[in-house]
């Protein structure tokens, strides 16, 4: 909640009594007792489009000093890939969030991101550099939960039980179930629903009924097959599909 107050002017009224919440001010060289430097990266970082990695941190350098670059390293296993930002916040002593992005694609999963701020004295000087390394880990953008088993109901109706989300601030390009019994060129019996899917991070729960022609759904196993496709919310570019596959149960 502090963080939408951060800048404003925020008014608490209750019991009769109005307290009004100042915004932080910035320090000045003479009251500012922290580092010259200071970097803290997030351990949860996102899938970002088409696969790059969006990552957050936050820094903080004292006044006096501007910041000339900061530099960062994403890796994973043998790929690393550089980014570099000029001047991406100011030094007033004040801790300040930023959102960078690798510039290549990775894997969902562990990562590694090193960040490096360089500043130097506003009135000229000599450079100081600040580096941290932090294990992150990317969420994927998107995720579907296969159960392990599927109901058989009357009339060859299988129903099925699953969990699914997708995260802001991306939006939904198509989100379908096929279920497949029995292999080609023998009895092949699918079924295909598409959903609804609102991208806010949550795992929704879902239940469908899909009915197979034209041979009927059975006891037995059944594979399931799920996507989801993600755009952008501005220029409705693609920016990833998940994918699962799951061999079930049907009882």
């Amino acid at each position: 909640m502090a963080q939408w107050w951060r800048g404003i002017l925020g008014l608490v009224v209750g019991a009769g009594l109005v307290v009004v919440v100042a915004p932080p001010r910035p320090a000045d060289a003479a009251t500012y007792a922290g580092p010259v430097a200071e970097l803290h990266i997030d351990a949860q970082a996102y899938e970002g489009q088409r696969g790059t990695i969006l990552a957050g941190l936050r820094g903080r350098c004292a006044p006096g000093y501007r910041v000339t670059e900061l530099a960062l390293d994403f890796s994973q296993g043998d790929v690393v890939t550089p980014t570099l930002l000029e001047q991406p916040f100011p030094c007033d002593g004040l801790w300040h969030r930023q959102r960078v992005s690798s510039l290549e694609a990775f894997e969902a999963g562990p990562a590694t991101l090193t960040a490096r701020v360089s500043v130097v004295p506003v009135a000229g000087g000599t450079t100081t550099q600040v580096s941290t390394t932090a294990a992150i880990f990317v969420r994927p953008a998107a995720k579907i939960e296969l159960p392990a088993s599927v109901e058989l109901r009357p009339h060859a109706v299988v129903k099925v039980t699953f969990r699914a989300r997708c995260d802001a601030p991306w939006v939904l390009q198509d989100f379908h179930v096929t279920a497949t019994q029995g292999e080609f060129p023998g009895a092949v019996a699918s079924a295909d629903q598409y959903l609804d899917l609102t991208c806010d991070g949550v795992l929704h729960p879902f239940t469908i009924w899909l009915k197979s022609t034209p041979v009927p759904f059975h006891a037995g196993w059944l594979r399931l097959d799920a996507s989801i496709s993600l755009l952008d919310p501005q220029e409705f570019d693609p920016v990833t599909q998940a994918t699962s596959t799951r061999v079930v149960r049907v009882g």
